[in-house]
């Protein structure tokens, strides 16, 4: 029979220097420390390793106890990734480790290793018994079939303990440690002393290192979107003739009142009375209405060129419908958008909103904080917002501060060092679309020109004098002034021979403008109201019947509360001219016919001489038939961009926005050409917005 095999014992691992003092005591029946003896098996065998057991141990003495396993350089394992338990009774012959040690094997890729932490013994070491109860984890994989391969544990990297000559303090309480899968019963866990500084894991540093790596990737992604953004506004920058206005203000959905149209007025109804003198004007949606504010009543009124009268409340016997600034507010500032009127309180500091269609007061927000003053309020007449307070005084700075239209609360803030007053009337105009604003003091008149998240100030430098007051068109690609047309960069439009040519914009459209005649020294207005296209300081058509008041506010344009560009309005498409004489308490209202004016001067001309309805309802037939006046044969209408379905039928152009259209509105742009058969053609554009709301009745 042949002998057992022979099992490695200590003689067989290698030693490392035992330094006195440090090896561990055997263990005696009497220490509670002792683990317990190892049970044996019927048949005598190892139960882990199923192998014969030495003599001594199959007749029950226990095993030699490794000294390399009581030396602190010594590194013992202590804890075991995730898998089959290792069902270990009493003290473990280290034959029966050995072979996990000494042979590590790979297994299938399985979830990562916990990484061990490092640990330094005391002087003394000491060990405390930690009762490990196992739980089942969620998500905790099976168990290996027996073929597989179990994974290893790491091993830990050991500092030898510090040199002391104190007695070791009373060790602190065990710190807990994951629950990894450990043998039942008790389990000796080494407790570092009190002060041991622990290293910081690996695990947690490498995943620092990978999510720093991810973190510079991102900010390095978010700089060159940043480059590229910065680069791409600044080159929109310098087009902004060319490109539509900022954020809106999300009121896009608020219904707005109708299109310009042929007035209704009477023939005995050429003066409208007001219940009291005005001392400002302005204009709203999208140039239809104009606004009065009568300080005496501390209240606005509303006068409508379709109908020629001040806009009237059916329900209350025609009474005229006014809009009250409040007790102790005779001089509050306003501006009116396309659906929207601002309201700027003195006295309280506040902002209002109130609606075109029904005249309510919707939301009341107090004003930005930091503004010593407000000198005057501007928005685009045609536009959503925002809307723009401004301020200059006492030779500072010029300050503007953006409001959201929506929440009136301030979204940004301009220095303009170009625009400076001492004292006098400040006074602002709008664009339609809001892009572009000229403020004028007694330094003379300064444009600004806003893109989304700038501000760029444009001084008005003629040969001459500086013109005191800038009016945009309502297009925004001239400004109009009492020294001729500019450009909003500031460069001159033509050359006039005249010092004064006193010019401003037509209530609504494009392609028009108008002129007075200017008679120095005492600059008195000369009869005659005319009319001139765009690009030229020729006379286009002029205007006898309308009699212009020879004192009409061009003497001193910023003393005056209101100078002429806001006394002297037309509305092509209404075919209407209204006059504010010096009085301040009437409107003169005189029937025109520009289509007529301009054939009467000859010469070329293409103007689109109507305005187009603004709000379309969901489900219901949008339509619009531009009205355009030209010498040259016929004008064919196309559409060059707008919403999928939008088409011309005949000279309408006409869309049915789907009752579940999702966008609340969209640009438009038409272009009209006359004589598209012939030689040189010419073309205009007409270009707006369309909101898309429910219908009343949904």
């Amino acid at each position: 029979m042949n002998p057992p095999p022979r099992r490695p014992d200590d003689n067989d691992l290698p030693q490392l220097p035992h330094r006195p003092g440090e090896g561990a005591a055997q263990p005696t029946a009497d220490d509670p420390l002792a683990p317990p003896p190892a049970p044996v098996s019927p048949s005598g065998l190892d139960p882990l390793l199923d192998e014969p057991r030495p003599a001594a141990e199959s007749a029950g003495r226990p095993a030699r106890r490794d000294s390399l396993l009581d030396d602190p350089l010594f590194a013992e394992i202590v804890d075991s990734p995730a898998g089959p338990d290792l069902h270990l009774a009493g003290p473990t012959p280290v034959a029966a480790v050995a072979p996990l040690i000494a042979e590590p094997v790979s297994g299938p890729a399985g979830p990562d290793l916990p990484v061990a932490e490092p640990v330094r013994p005391p002087i003394e070491p000491e060990f405390v018994d930690v009762e490990v109860v196992e739980e089942p984890r969620p998500g905790r994989r099976p168990p290996p079939s027996p073929a597989e391969p179990q994974p290893l544990p790491r091993a830990y990297p050991v500092r030898p303990p510090r040199a002391s000559s104190a007695s070791p303090p009373p060790p602190p309480p065990p710190r807990s440690r994951p629950a990894f899968p450990a043998p039942s019963g008790a389990r000796r866990e080494h407790v570092p002393a009190a002060g041991d500084e622990i290293p910081a894991k690996s695990r947690p540093l490498a995943a620092c290192g990978v999510i720093g790596c991810l973190g510079l990737t991102v900010v390095g992604a978010v700089a060159f979107l940043a480059f590229v953004a910065i680069s791409v506004l600044g080159h929109l920058g310098d087009r902004i003739g060319e490109q539509s206005r900022g954020p809106t203000s999300g009121m896009a959905s608020a219904a707005r009142p109708g299109p310009i149209g042929p007035t209704e007025l009477g023939p005995r109804e050429h003066v409208v009375a007001l219940p009291g003198k005005f001392d400002a004007v302005g204009r709203g949606a999208g140039g239809r209405y104009l606004f009065l504010r009568i300080p005496s009543r501390s209240e606005l009124v509303v006068f409508d060129p379709n109908k020629g009268d001040l806009i009237r409340d059916p329900n209350k016997g025609d009474q005229i419908k006014s809009i009250s600034l409040g007790e102790g507010e005779p001089n509050a500032l306003f501006a009116a958008g396309a659906a929207k009127l601002f309201v700027y309180k003195k006295k309280t500091r506040t902002v209002e909103r109130y609606d075109l269609l029904s005249w309510e007061l919707e939301q009341t927000t107090a004003g930005p904080s930091g503004m010593p003053s407000v000198d005057a309020v501007a928005v685009g007449a045609g536009s959503d917002g925002p809307v723009y307070l401004l301020s200059a005084g006492g030779g500072r700075a010029g300050d503007v501060r953006v409001l959201d239209a929506t929440s009136l609360k301030e979204t940004a803030k301009y220095q303009v060092p170009e625009w400076k007053r001492a004292d006098g009337n400040a006074h602002a105009r709008s664009s339609d679309d809001g892009t572009v604003i000229g403020v004028a003091g007694e330094s003379g008149a300064v444009v600004l020109r806003f893109n989304p998240g700038s501000c760029q100030a444009r001084p008005l430098r003629p040969d001459g004098d500086p013109p005191l007051l800038a009016t945009p068109s309502p297009d925004g690609e001239f400004v109009y002034t009492s020294r001729g047309v500019f450009k909003p960069d500031g460069t001159p439009v033509m050359k006039v021979e005249d010092e004064y040519f006193y010019t401003f914009p037509t209530a609504h459209g494009k392609g028009l403008y108008l002129s007075l005649e200017v008679k120095t020294p005492l600059r008195r207005v000369g009869e005659g109201l005319h009319l001139h296209l765009a690009n030229s300081s020729l006379r286009a058509g002029a205007f006898p019947s309308v009699k212009i008041p020879r004192r009409l506010g061009t003497a001193d344009e910023v003393a005056e509360p209101v100078p002429a560009d806001q006394r002297v309005h037309l509305w092509p498409a209404a075919g209407l001219a209204a006059v504010l004489p010096s009085s301040n308490d009437t409107i003169e209202l005189h029937k025109v016919n520009v289509e007529s004016a301009l054939k009467s001067h000859g010469g070329e001309y293409l103007v689109i001489g109507s305005d187009p309805p603004t709000t379309a309802y969901r489900g219901a037939e949008w339509k619009y038939t531009p009205v355009v006046w030209t010498r040259r044969g016929r004008a064919q209408p196309r559409v060059v961009s707008g919403p999928p379905g939008m088409e011309l039928r005949d000279k309408d152009i006409v869309w049915t926005p789907s009752p579940d259209f999702a966008e609340e509105s969209v640009e438009v742009r038409i272009q009209v050409t006359d004589n598209p058969t012939g030689q040189n053609p010419t073309t205009v554009e007409q270009k707006f917005r369309i909101v898309a709301i429910n219908r009343p009745d949904r």
